[in-house]
């Protein structure tokens, strides 16, 4: 925390993988800083902006079996928020884009929202949309190639310590 609002993420590693994608891993170590929009105590909202390094191995469409390796750089672009609606029901989100440098269509995307209610003291239903975009996929026209968008919602029970 440099100041009331403005912050510095010093290291953070992201570590992903999504057969579906064909990605059989990607990680990714950052750094970044962040300032805090709003923060009243019932509403967050930051944006955070960092550089790091990304590694993916893929799947080859052609041959399944063989994996083929990048290393490229990345800035990283990310909006984050909280509320409380009310009481007993919050909702959260993120906003991520990891572009690819020099070349672009190494690009990712990720966006994250969950509504959680409260439904017994410390037990929570959280229901939640998950969007992944892995832009390299938009360049590989083969019929086996997997599509760009992965869509996901979640229901599960959370405990808040």
């Amino acid at each position: 925390l440099i100041t009331r609002r403005f912050y510095v993420t010093l290291f953070t590693f992201e570590y992903y993988t999504n057969r579906f994608q064909d990605i059989n891993l990607r990680l990714v170590p950052s750094a970044g800083v962040g300032y805090s929009i709003v923060d009243d105590g019932r509403t967050s909202i930051d944006i955070e902006v960092g550089a790091g390094a990304t590694y993916t191995q893929t799947f080859d469409s052609t041959t399944p079996s063989v994996l083929i390796s990048r290393t490229n750089a990345s800035v990283i672009f990310r909006l984050r928020f909280d509320t409380d609606i009310t009481k007993s029901i919050e909702w959260s989100g993120e906003y991520k884009v990891q572009l690819g440098v020099p070349e672009t269509q190494y690009t990712f995307q990720h966006a994250l929202t969950t509504l959680s209610v409260d439904l017994w003291r410390d037990i929570d239903l959280d229901t939640s949309f998950i969007w992944d975009r892995n832009q390299a996929n938009a360049y590989q026209p083969t019929p086996d190639s997997p599509l760009p968008d992965d869509f996901r919602l979640t229901f599960g029970l959370g405990i808040d310590f």
